[in-house]
């Protein structure tokens, strides 16, 4: 409870300093902010992607990157990357923002405001791009036992293994629960407040093309991350209504998320560049 209290007050701060109002366009190029006071916000500020597994979180974290600048970016996805906890006071101080596989809870490390971004994908696109990503790299001899089986009977093999606290598991990495059962409640307060943007994953390129202009940055374009290899897939209806039955909450994340985006994209860029 008093960690949920904490996160909510923390929150609230950066909440009531959006617009009540979503913006209709980009800020006029002439309002965009320069580098300096770029580099003021995002000394002030901390991106912070929470990276759940084929969610295009790579491109999130390629596109969010190139915005502050790779001396300035800790992915620890990554081997070289330095563990936060071994940074030094100096370091820390460098870094405009943080991407892993890790949960929500990580701003802790930091003294700044946290703006935390993920991308949420619905949960029948999501072990599709599982199981493709595991034909096309098996990592180990589970891995390579459910690519040796149809799409159908595969994810329930997947899901078997995996057990209940792999399931609605965007819901767990946006609320920090590694195990047991979900706080919903806690969940659409991170939907709504905790997050700064939640985006769509048909929506990555859009997002960050915006963002790069709230920032002041040029446009370039944003590279697919870890693309599929192997054959399209295309699940019968008797799985897909098993896997958004089995994901619940994931699936009324994405809809919920998809049906706010643009407002809250909005929001965002224009937090950014006012």
């Amino acid at each position: 409870m008093l960690g949920r209290w904490l996160a909510a007050r923390h929150f609230r701060r950066a909440s009531l300093v959006r617009p009540a109002e979503p913006y209709s366009q980009d800020p006029a190029l002439s309002d965009r902010p320069d580098v300096a006071a770029r580099t003021a916000f995002l000394r002030e500020h901390l991106l912070i992607h929470t990276h759940t597994p084929k969610t295009a979180g790579s491109a999130v974290s390629a596109g969010l990157s190139a915005i502050v600048g790779g001396v300035h970016t800790l992915d620890t996805r990554f081997t070289r990357a330095t563990p936060i906890g071994d940074l030094t006071d100096a370091e820390r101080d460098e870094i405009f923002f943080v991407s892993g596989h890790f949960r929500y809870g990580i701003h802790t490390a930091f003294d700044r405001v946290p703006l935390y971004l993920a991308a949420i994908r619905s949960p029948v696109d999501r072990v599709v791009s599982m199981y493709r990503y595991m034909q096309d790299a098996p990592e180990d001899e589970q891995d390579l036992s459910v690519t040796k089986l149809d799409f159908d009977e595969a994810w329930r093999v997947m899901d078997e293994n995996g057990g209940p606290d792999r399931r609605d598991l965007q819901a767990r990495y946006l609320t920090g629960k590694k195990d047991g059962p979900l706080d919903e409640d806690f969940l659409w307060h991170q939907a709504d407040i905790g997050y700064f943007l939640l985006i769509p994953q048909d929506r990555v390129s859009e997002a960050i093309h915006r963002l790069r202009a709230a920032f002041g940055v040029a446009w370039t374009k944003v590279s697919r991350g870890n693309p599929s290899r192997s054959a399209p897939v295309e699940p019968s209806k008797d799985s897909s209504t098993a896997i958004r039955e089995r994901n619940p909450l994931d699936q009324a994340l994405f809809d919920h998320v998809a049906a706010r985006f643009d407002d809250n994209l909005n929001r965002a860029c224009a937090y950014i560049a006012k």
